[in-house]
């Protein structure tokens, strides 16, 4: 049945073909006579009618977009032809346009949008348009091509894609050709999706897609506020520790050093090792100041949630001139 739907459908538009680029002729305007140029010569010359700068361009881009139809470049006969259309607005042979747009959609396999501007063909051209009848077959032919889709979703309203083109919206019915397709379905605030469909000739296929709302930016986890926080604690207490150790020690090795008799009993380690601790205790003092700083910085990039944030309680390093230590800071 298909084989003779196609069958129709290529003797339809082969014979429409002449009749529509002879139609496009009548928009391009009639051809010049040389001979009848110089018989207009010897009669006496009349006042130039003005022309439409957009029509004289029109007739020059159908005439590209014919030269390149026959070229078998039909996406750059389409953008000529679509073009001819916005410039031809108003003009009583404008509908001839949609009859070339629709057949190099045709060539392109792009049935549901040949068909749509056949329609539209039809629509546009008066009752007495001798192409009416072909027309009407060829999109009736085509239509066999053609299956139906109809596409549920979890949202209002999103753009459905096939294979990088834009085929309309869903939810709701779709025409599409057969075969196999990807369709991307796109909606403010979602993620985009796509699914793989296969389109029967004359058939009909549901397909149900959920979009995924794209995640709002929310705070931090308050896991890095509170390791930060741990991390700066563990670093000034032991920061302390070493450093009372360092001064003790300290202490001692001057109070030896002080002694005529103890002095000899000290040796360069002992020296290099409270030095050492003197060292070790500074570098966790600095890093648990750089980690209580960070700390601060998570508090505010944290995201305690609505009920929790202003019941937290948590620990916070304090640092002075004369000692460290911790301190409990937040509310009940």
């Amino acid at each position: 049945m298909l084989g003779v739907l196609w069958a129709v459908a290529v003797v339809v538009v082969v014979g429409m073909s002449g009749t529509v680029r002879a139609q496009d002729a009548e928009v391009a305007g009639p051809a010049e006579d040389p001979a009848s140029d110089e018989a207009e010569e010897t009669e006496a010359p009349e006042e130039p009618e003005a022309v439409d700068p957009r029509l004289v361009e029109a007739r020059q881009v159908i005439s590209r977009g014919s030269q390149l139809f026959d070229a078998e470049n039909y996406e750059a006969a389409l953008a000529q032809f679509q073009r001819a259309y916005e410039l031809l607005d108003g003009h009583p042979k404008r509908y001839i346009t949609l009859g070339d747009i629709a057949e190099a959609y045709q060539r392109l396999f792009r049935y549901d949008l040949a068909v749509i501007y056949y329609q539209r063909f039809l629509d546009e051209a008066p009752a007495d348009d001798p192409e009416r009848g072909a027309v009407e077959a060829t999109a009736e032919a085509l239509a066999g091509f053609l299956g139906t889709v109809t596409v549920t979703l979890n949202v209002p309203t999103a753009e459905v894609w096939m294979d990088g083109h834009r085929i309309g919206d869903a939810p709701g019915d779709l025409q599409m050709p057969a075969g196999n397709h990807t369709l991307e379905l796109r909606a403010p605030a979602h993620l985009p999706a796509q699914v793989e469909v296969r389109v029967i000739a004359r058939g009909s296929e549901t397909v149900e897609v959920e979009l995924e709302a794209i995640p709002e930016p929310g705070g931090l986890s308050p896991a890095f506020f509170w390791t930060a926080n741990g991390l700066a604690a563990a670093s000034l207490l032991t920061g302390g520790i070493v450093g009372v150790v360092a001064l003790v020690q300290h202490g001692d090795l001057r109070s030896k050093l002080g002694d005529p008799v103890m002095q000899f009993e000290v040796t360069q380690d002992d020296i290099d090792r409270v030095e050492r601790l003197g060292l070790t205790a500074d570098i966790l003092l600095l890093t648990g100041v750089g980690l209580t700083a960070a700390a601060v910085v998570l508090y505010f990039l944290t995201d305690w949630g609505t009920d929790e944030a202003g019941s937290a309680i948590f620990l916070v390093p304090a640092v002075s001139p004369d000692g460290a230590g911790l301190t409990l800071r937040g509310a009940l």
